[in-house]
């Protein structure tokens, strides 16, 4: 999970989306988290598009790409969670 962290903070997004969406795959029984992961990357996606066509300013579009990035690492540390409780059981 660390390298996904590292590309989100080298502004790898995609990248890193497309990590954490083979993390679930591997590592999640529960169709929700693949289903998060994904919407969370249309999110992305569309608001990177709307900004390249001008339909958003930058500082509108770089708020709302904050609050996309936090979900994703609460995300992450949620499902981290789980996974060392399930461990642990």
């Amino acid at each position: 999970m660390d390298v996904i962290q590292v590309h989100i903070a080298s502004d790898e997004v995609p990248e890193a989306m497309k990590l954490l969406l083979d993390f679930v795959r591997d590592f999640s029984d529960d169709k929700e988290d693949k289903k998060e992961v994904i919407v969370i990357s249309h999110s992305y996606n569309r608001l990177e598009r709307q900004e390249r066509r001008g339909v958003l300013n930058f500082e509108l579009a770089d708020q709302q790409r904050r609050k996309l990035l936090y979900q994703i690492l609460d995300f992450m540390d949620d499902m981290m969670d789980r996974l060392s409780q399930n461990l642990a059981a």
